[in-house]
């Protein structure tokens, strides 16, 4: 897996990437300039800040809980940008007993700490997503993140692609392209890491999204709701035919 040009380097923001030119099952695609999904924006330089106010951006939505964010950078970022915080609070998943599994380098406590978050994202926040599918109604141009731009920005993009009819194989890849990050993640916050006293190969394996995550969510949606269509239909009362307007040529 490599760099497509839906990938946007930056200097200091990881993940950024379009949804520009997915194609859905019937053809369409998805249009230029519309969506996009990224990583924390705090650390942006002031370059990477006018590259991406270069898109018109409309909204950028930030799925963080208020203990991860930073009070200056938010101050620039609000300078800038219409800001909605659609508030996933992960904290009870890195509780301190999970996270000393994690120091003791337990891969499998580990995984299953992420098997449970991608478990509450359609059980417990339909109504978080749901808001970002009013901003998407209303057919305004989004960047949408949270910290890593991985699980809460992965499960949204998820609900988006499908919502706009996209096969699973390709929002699974989509999904998985976070993995391309991982080097520049570790390298950015090589420091931290080493403080934290979390070995380097652990920490990067933390850092990769593997697809049991999300087929995971996607088997909640299943046998709760019958499928993710009935679920964006029935439980989050999406309108289809006004996403799809939007966002598909």
């Amino acid at each position: 897996m490599t760099l497509n040009q839906n990938h946007i380097v930056l200097d200091t923001v990881f993940n950024f990437r379009t949804l520009s030119g997915i194609k859905t099952r019937d053809n369409a695609r998805v249009k230029p300039g519309k969506l996009f999904r990224s990583a924390t924006l705090d650390f942006a330089s002031n370059e990477d800040l006018q590259t991406i106010h270069n898109y018109n951006i409309d909204r950028v939505v930030d799925f963080r809980s208020k203990g991860e964010k930073i009070k200056s950078p938010l101050e620039r970022l609000n300078a800038l940008f219409n800001r909605s915080e659609l508030e996933i609070d992960v904290g009870d998943f890195f509780s301190e007993k999970r996270l000393e599994a994690i120091r003791n380098l337990d891969i499998k406590a580990a995984n299953e700490m992420f098997h449970l978050l991608y478990k509450s994202f359609p059980n417990d926040y339909p109504a978080v997503y749901r808001r970002l599918f009013n901003y998407l109604e209303a057919g305004e141009t989004l960047i949408y993140h949270c910290s890593a731009g991985k699980d809460r920005t992965g499960m949204a993009s998820y609900l988006i692609l499908s919502a706009l009819n996209v096969d699973e194989d390709t929002i699974m890849e989509n999904y998985l392209e976070s993995n391309l990050y991982v080097d520049r993640l570790y390298r950015a916050f090589k420091s931290d890491i080493q403080e934290s006293g979390i070995a380097p190969e652990f920490y990067r394996e933390l850092q990769f999204v593997k697809p049991d995550y999300l087929l995971t969510a996607e088997k909640e949606i299943i046998e709760n709701h019958g499928g993710i269509e009935h679920f964006l239909r029935d439980e989050m009362k999406v309108d289809f035919d006004k996403i799809r307007d939007a966002y598909l040529d």
